[in-house]
């Protein structure tokens, strides 16, 4: 699983070996000195039960909304709990959203490393070499990639520590797609590359894959960007 701020700050990777993490006010805000939401009592708890990954709302009082992967809103009244579906997600608590990846079980996201030798795949072709050509057979995933690490070419002062695109993000830009194309895309890339959502930003751009005069090509449907 891959949580995403709303923010500068680098997502958080929880492995195999994660069980629980707390949405607490110091994950979330950064805070050390607000206490408003008790780790112990309050605080939303991600935790994995029976190979998935669970989200229980610990508060007495607030609900909290869950987008997700196909874009339905649920409401998770207080005290409840919900299990989280493969793919990518939004929880909205209160003004906070955070983009949550959830992986499938079956192939955890590797440990954020620095890239190593890029193995060439059995056909003789490099990742990027595949990439390139499935981008040439589906026009409509090279634009999914566009926009969804559309961060990583940008000029914008708050992209200096860029992130990937949420599913929902990428569908305010896109509104073409559904989340499940876009979280297909995805999977593709992943089988392509052997890098998972966090780690592919930076590599597309290193191989060429991505390159600032893409911008052009990436289309804002009424979104938040079209605006700057």
């Amino acid at each position: 699983m891959t949580i995403y701020r709303n923010d500068a700050r680098e997502p958080v990777t929880l492995g195999p070996d994660d069980d629980v993490f707390f949405l607490d006010r110091k994950f979330l805000t950064g805070d050390n000195l607000d206490a408003s939401v008790s780790r112990s009592h309050h605080a939303p708890k991600l935790f994995r039960a029976d190979g998935a990954w669970m989200l229980h709302n610990q508060s007495p009082t607030d609900a909290v909304v869950l987008v997700d992967p196909d874009g339905r809103r649920r409401r998770i009244g207080p005290n409840l709990i919900c299990p989280l579906d493969i793919g990518d997600s939004e929880l909205e608590l209160g003004p906070v959203k955070l983009g949550i990846e959830v992986h499938d079980a079956a192939q955890p996201p590797p440990i954020p490393i620095q890239p190593g030798p890029i193995t060439v795949p059995r056909d003789g072709y490099s990742p990027e070499e595949e990439l390139v050509a499935y981008f040439r057979r589906k026009p409509i995933a090279r634009t999914v990639m566009y926009v969804r690490y559309q961060q990583f070419i940008s000029s914008l002062p708050e992209h200096q520590i860029p992130r990937p695109l949420t599913a929902q993000e990428v569908r305010q830009c896109f509104a073409a797609v559904t989340d499940t194309v876009v979280n297909q895309v995805q999977r593709d890339m992943q089988r392509f590359t052997g890098r998972n959502l966090a780690q592919l930003g930076h590599w597309l751009v290193e191989r060429g894959v991505l390159l600032d005069r893409h911008r052009i090509d990436i289309p804002h449907d009424a979104c938040e960007h079209r605006r700057r």
